[in-house]
C-alpha cells in the first residue's frame, strides 16, 4: 500500500503445507508466499543477490523482474510463479556455486512422506515436463 520493498528469502526449506518444486532436479518443499503476495498485490518480483568480489567487498545485484503467472487457476498460478522464482535462484547458484551457503537440508521432506499429498501443489505431478520447461524458461521463449 505504501509502495515499499519487502525482502523474502527464496531458498528456504518449507514446512508443510507448502509446494514441491524441482530444485537441482529434486523436489524441494518450498513456500508459496512470494508468489501469493505478488499475485494478491500486483507487486513486482525482483530477485536480489549479494555477490562477493575478489577484493572481499560485496556488490548487490537486482535481476530482471520475474513475471507472475495469471491464468485464473490460482493454485497452478502460484505453483508456476514459485517455479520461476526457484529457477532464477538455481541459475544464480549454478553461476556462482561457491557462494551458496546452506547449512540445512533443502530436500529434508520428500513428497511421498507428507500427509494428504493430494492437497499439496507439486511441480512433478501437476505439470507435464513440457509445461514445466516452458514455465521455468519463460525468458527464453520467442515473442509471439
Amino acid at each position: 500500500k505504501r509502495n515499499e520493498c519487502l525482502g523474502i528469502v527464496g531458498d528456504l526449506h518449507a514446512r508443510p503445507p507448502a509446494a514441491f518444486v524441482q530444485v537441482f532436479g529434486r523436489p524441494a518443499s518450498t513456500y508459496l508466499g512470494t508468489a501469493y503476495l505478488a499475485s494478491l498485490t500486483g507487486a513486482t518480483i525482483l530477485p536480489f543477490f549479494d555477490e562477493r568480489l575478489p577484493d572481499h567487498t560485496h556488490r548487490a545485484r537486482i535481476g530482471d523482474p520475474i513475471p507472475v503467472v495469471q491464468t485464473g487457476d490460482k493454485q497452478r498460478d502460484l505453483l508456476a510463479t514459485t517455479m520461476r522464482v526457484q529457477e532464477v535462484i538455481e541459475r544464480e547458484v549454478r553461476r556462482r556455486p561457491r557462494e551458496w551457503y546452506w547449512l540445512l537440508s533443502r530436500w529434508k521432506i520428500r513428497p511421498e512422506t507428507v500427509q494428504h499429498p493430494e492437497r499439496i501443489p507439486m511441480e512433478h505431478r501437476d505439470f507435464t515436463p513440457e509445461e514445466a520447461y516452458r514455465i521455468r524458461h519463460w525468458d527464453e521463449q520467442p515473442d509471439e
